[in-house]
């Protein structure tokens, strides 16, 4: 069956937000809050591009292919999904890590992973070794992302929170296209294996990018809730006017997401060399077959989104006494009188 949007809740924060005519780079809270996002948050989407695409680069590289024995078929496969074999095994402890640790602190470490991974491949001296390398990277990296996803939901003004969530994914390009040009460009380092290895190590800069900056960011107010840091928490709202309402299945729903998403990952890199050397192209018709199937089941069975905040979805899937009862008492919080003393607050910061 399919949803229509107004099936749903009255999307009452979307209204009272559209009044809001300030564009954000008029806004120095704002300013300050999306110039270290972007580095921090969507420059891991450029580091995961970065990381998937240099498997693929680098056997344009004679040096590479000699080096490791010309792979293909199952080991060349194994190579290629060694990455996200590494990010499944990590899921199951990102929801734990960012509950306990913050959305910051997730980050930094999982970069730190990635920066170690890096390094390996970079010296890495047999295919072993390289495999291990790529597995690390691969296990770092869904900390990060899912840490960073969560940040710019929970941190982003919600006008401009449906662009910074696209531009994270898109971001994915970026490293994917740096990576290919990097690669090519390094081919003129031939017969040398630096020819190959300076792309691997390159795959450590914008992770030490996100080590350097991520915590000029501010934590999320809704994690610092969680932990009973409320202060903190009303600060970091005063100041970038952020909303706020409790979501406390996000990371666990997107970690869900990525386990399905790097098990898919990890079966078709693993299996496509080996579909291409005994189907050639006709491998790829089933792709197309699965396409296919995507589009039906989302256009019957996915509700509509478009025009609501991040926490109005939820009213979404609840029963409808549930979201009239809350849409009820969040017209309530909205008419509210706001004490003098926050009001001066937001205009000084605004």
């Amino acid at each position: 069956m399919k949803f229509s949007q107004a099936e749903g809740a009255d999307p009452v924060l979307t209204r009272a937000i559209a009044e809001d005519k300030v564009r954000w780079w008029k806004k120095p809270n704002l300013r300050y809050l999306y110039l270290f996002l972007f580095p921090t948050c969507m420059g891991i989407e450029i580091t995961s591009g970065f990381d998937s695409q240099i498997i693929n680069a680098v056997q344009i590289v004679d040096p590479w292919q000699e080096y490791f024995g010309e792979p293909e078929g199952a080991l060349l496969g194994i190579i290629g999904a060694m990455y996200s074999l590494g990010a499944i095994c990590s899921l199951p402890f990102i929801p734990v890590i960012n509950q306990h640790l913050g959305r910051r602190w997730s980050i930094f470490l999982g970069s730190w992973v990635m920066v170690v991974g890096a390094v390996i491949q970079c010296t890495a001296q047999h295919v072993g070794m390289y495999l291990a390398a790529r597995w690390l990277l691969g296990f770092g990296i869904p900390t990060c992302i899912i840490s960073g996803a969560a940040m710019l939901g929970e941190l982003g003004y919600p006008k401009e929170r449906p662009i910074l969530t696209s531009l994270f994914n898109a971001s994915y390009f970026i490293g994917a296209i740096t990576a290919a040009g990097i690669t090519f460009g390094t081919q003129s380092l031939a017969p040398s294996d630096w020819s190959w290895r300076v792309p691997s190590l390159l795959q450590a800069v914008p992770s030490l990018i996100q080590i350097s900056l991520i915590f000029f960011v501010p934590e999320s107010p809704r994690w610092l809730i969680s932990k009973d840091r409320r202060e903190e928490a009303f600060d970091i709202l005063v100041t970038f006017l952020v909303e706020l309402f409790p979501f406390a299945v996000r990371t666990r729903g997107m970690a869900i997401f990525q386990f399905f998403g790097r098990g898919a990952g990890f079966f078709s890199t693993f299996v496509n060399p080996i579909g291409l050397k005994n189907a050639t192209w006709k491998y790829l018709i089933m792709y197309c077959v699965w396409l296919a199937f995507e589009i039906v089941c989302i256009y019957f069975l996915w509700p509509e989104t478009y025009g609501r905040t991040l926490e109005e979805l939820t009213f979404l899937f609840e029963d409808k006494s549930l979201q009239e009862q809350q849409e009820k008492i969040t017209m309530q919080e909205l008419q509210k009188d706001i004490p003098d003393e926050r009001i001066e607050v937001v205009e000084t910061k605004a």
